[in-house]
């Protein structure tokens, strides 16, 4: 009598893994032999680690939801699957305890060599081996230390890992050998599922012991570090232990200057006033200092003009610089974001004063001293004046 291939619900149970009558009654699949194109399996199933045939194992071939339990041999372990339509694409379940979860996902086998899908049917027969992994492996605990070129840098931003091969140690034809070449199933568990990501801070991430699957290769991206481009790398769980990563900074535009009223400063009005000579620069990044002496640069970098209006001998001059960490002659500057603004002070910079005289300008000098820099970025730093395209920016009326 011709043995009844019998499908069911795929349903997982703490009592049977192939408990039926989950959903509809059981359907039967036509006769092996009728006017279909089928598709049938047979082969074998072994320990990754000790490459041991296993013998006592269940084994489960399913289309959609629908799955069919094959039968084994207790004696050589050898198994028969299916059939299945040749058209359809199928999916493998092996579940044992002690090995990690082998489900493999595969494309259709399609039609023999010569065979049109007109035809009153056919069947083949595939010969496919499968390989368990143990699951009592279990990863260490592991430190992935992301640094940048910067010395003493700490980083912040996201890892994730991704599984993209399965275990190293069942990677090749010499470690899992097939009865019929190269038709060995894939534990697509192993790649499918266990993506782990991480956001961190203190340049350090953490992975647990057992966090990763043993021997599984993996991706590893890190991104979302600020002023540094994304990393790849790789990380075989098991063989790797502790790992640095080094990242690149981001390729950007150079620092530059956007707009500034350098060409429109204005001259104090009156030897009174306490701002003064405002020049503002806008730049294309946030920027700072990038030398601590800037404040003395740009004080010592003033110079003015100012006419004997009312004849009467008395001029306005500017304070002596007596000493390098005193700005005597009143200057500042301030830096805002994008923005870097200079303003004298000739109420407190000047040491004497004739409120009848009138300043024709007021000179910045020596901007090729005056360092900046991307805020927070030592290997970006610049001159004022290579930005803005002169050493002397004067303000007058």
């Amino acid at each position: 009598m011709q043995e009844k291939h019998v499908l069911r619900c795929l349903c997982v149970t703490v009592v049977s893994l192939f408990a039926m009558g989950c959903g509809p009654d059981p359907l039967e699949l036509p006769p092996l032999g009728s006017s279909t194109h089928d598709v049938q399996f047979v082969g074998g199933v072994y320990d990754a680690a000790s490459g041991q045939r296993i013998t006592d194992y269940a084994i489960e071939i399913g289309v959609g939801e629908m799955f069919q339990v094959g039968s084994v041999n207790s004696s050589t372990g050898r198994f028969v699957l299916g059939a299945v339509s040749a058209f359809d694409d199928y999916t493998v379940h092996i579940p044992l305890t002690g090995y990690r979860d082998f489900w493999s996902h595969n494309p259709r086998i399609g039609l023999p060599s010569g065979v049109s899908d007109t035809a009153g049917g056919s069947h083949q027969t595939r010969y496919f081996d499968a390989y368990l992994f143990p699951s009592d492996l279990e990863t260490v605990a592991a430190t992935i230390s992301v640094r940048t070129p910067e010395v003493g840098e700490e980083t912040a931003g996201v890892l994730r890992m991704r599984p993209t091969g399965v275990s190293s140690i069942s990677d090749t034809e010499t470690e899992t050998p097939a009865g019929v070449s190269g038709q060995v199933w894939d534990n697509d568990e192993d790649l499918l599922g266990g993506a782990i990501t991480k956001e961190f801070t203190g340049g350090t991430v953490s992975l647990e012991a057992g966090e990763l699957v043993y021997g599984v290769s993996y991706q590893v991206d890190i991104y979302g570090v600020d002023g540094y481009q994304p990393l790849t790398a790789a990380y075989v769980a098991g063989v790797d232990t502790d790992k640095t990563v080094m990242l690149t900074p981001e390729v950007l535009d150079p620092l530059a200057l956007v707009v500034s009223n350098d060409e429109d400063c204005k001259a104090p009005t009156s030897s009174n006033e306490t701002e003064a000579a405002v020049v503002t620069m806008e730049f294309n990044y946030a920027v700072e200092s990038g030398d601590s002496n800037n404040a003395e640069v740009l004080d010592d970098g003033l110079s003015l003009s100012s006419s004997d209006t009312n004849n009467n001998a008395a001029f306005n001059t500017l304070n002596p610089d007596l000493l390098p960490s005193e700005q005597e002659r009143a200057t500042s500057f301030a830096f805002s974001g994008k923005t870097l603004t200079f303003k004298f002070s000739p109420k407190d910079g000047l040491a004497e004063t004739d409120l009848g005289d009138v300043f024709n300008f007021v000179s910045y000098g020596d901007l090729d001293n005056f360092m900046v820099q991307r805020t927070g970025k030592d290997n970006t730093k610049v001159s004022i004046s290579s930005l803005i395209g002169k050493i002397t920016v004067v303000c007058d009326d």
